[in-house]
């Protein structure tokens, strides 16, 4: 008896073991600290060509440009109207990258609705 004890002890040794591991189904969850991003509208721009920018189509809805946006970490989206065949309008999505805060960019977006400055452009603030 105690041969077969002593193999059952080798066989053990290098056997893997036998777990059963229960089957989990992955579910994507949000972070709790992960806020959906908040959107401020106006009825000016900024006029500043120094915030890096990417140009997209109007073709393109209002959500899929957020959607974007919000994936590039941008400052703000700015549409601009249609003028003519030529000048057909575009969405603009600005501040990649910039180290320019949401107040900053707030107070000129303020002074230049004040001053009735880029009427006729829409821009959508992103607060994150």
């Amino acid at each position: 008896m105690p041969e077969f004890n002593l193999l059952r002890i080798i066989r053990d040794l290098f056997e893997p073991a036998k777990v059963e591991s229960a089957k989990v189904e992955s579910a994507e969850v949000e972070p709790a600290n992960k806020v959906k991003p908040y959107f401020h509208e106006y009825n000016t721009d900024t006029g500043d060509r120094d915030f890096k920018e990417r140009k997209f189509p109007l073709s393109w809805t209002e959500d899929k440009i957020k959607e974007e946006a919000i994936r590039l970490r941008a400052k703000f989206i700015v549409q601009t109207s249609r003028v003519n065949e030529k000048r057909p309008g575009h969405w603009y999505i600005k501040g990649i990258g910039s180290r320019m805060s949401f107040e900053e960019i707030k107070e000129i977006l303020d002074e230049n609705k004040r001053l009735g400055k880029h009427t006729r452009r829409k821009t959508l603030l992103i607060e994150y």
